[in-house]
């Protein structure tokens, strides 16, 4: 039985796989925040970077009641080692499209 965040996981690895123009082997990670503020949830991002990149895409929600905003899917470069990461789980290898 798959979770809803594994459902989420293999979207994005379709969506990815089809739909970009790929060059090279493309990494989908799954990264956990560092905690921030005792008992409070940390926080997980979707990454896609480049195989050795310093830089990805980051795919998280922001915004929540406990910020007083609505949740918001937020899109951005950042770095691969960023500092507010603590961990970060290889899920998916994109690899690059060869024709013929």
């Amino acid at each position: 039985m798959t979770s809803p965040l594994q459902h989420i996981v293999i979207a994005y690895f379709y969506i990815f796989s089809y739909l970009l123009p790929v060059m090279s082997t493309l990494n989908l990670y799954l990264a956990i925040s560092k905690e921030r503020e005792q008992d409070q949830p940390r926080h997980w991002i979707l990454m896609i970077a480049e195989e050795n990149a310093t830089h990805g895409i980051f795919y998280h929600i922001t915004g929540g009641p406990m910020h007083g905003k609505p949740y918001e899917v937020t899109i951005e470069p950042k770095r691969v080692e960023s500092h507010g990461i603590d961990k970060r789980h290889l899920i998916a290898q994109i690899l690059e499209k060869r024709e013929g």
